[in-house]
């Protein structure tokens, strides 16, 4: 039993080693998209087009009307909205597309987002206690 524990924890100590470099290198992309999600939240609350496309107006990102009309679900429209934050992070702070993939920026921005609602809940529970 006891082996059985150790060979498990080794595997999940391994498993966690290997996302170190990972994690390392999103980390900064984290903290420069997350005021950029922040706003984009705020802006857009239930997610209708008119929010959406108040957003694109703020920051200036041209916006394919024809894409987001044929967005219909919420899942849809929050990958619209997550590329939004991404072209923005890549206008911004100038993160070339050649040396810094959208799969990284994407999980800088789900991680952004997750902090983001996290601290909203925290305040939520703050107030009403």
């Amino acid at each position: 039993m006891k082996s059985l524990m150790t060979s498990m924890l080794l595997r999940v100590f391994s498993f966690l080693k290997g996302l170190l470099p990972v994690v390392e290198r999103v980390a900064p992309y984290v903290n420069m998209v997350y005021p950029i999600v922040v706003e984009i939240s705020k802006l857009t609350p239930t997610k209708t087009d008119d929010n959406i496309i108040k957003a694109y107006e703020k920051f200036k990102v041209e916006l394919n009307i024809s894409q987001l009309t044929a967005m219909q679900t919420p899942e849809e429209k929050s990958l619209f909205l997550r590329d939004l934050a991404r072209k923005i992070l890549r206008v911004k702070f100038g993160v070339d597309e050649q040396k810094v993939a959208d799969s990284l920026l994407n999980a800088a921005i789900e991680l952004a987002y997750n902090k983001y609602k996290l601290e909203e809940t925290d305040q939520q529970t703050v107030q009403t206690e």
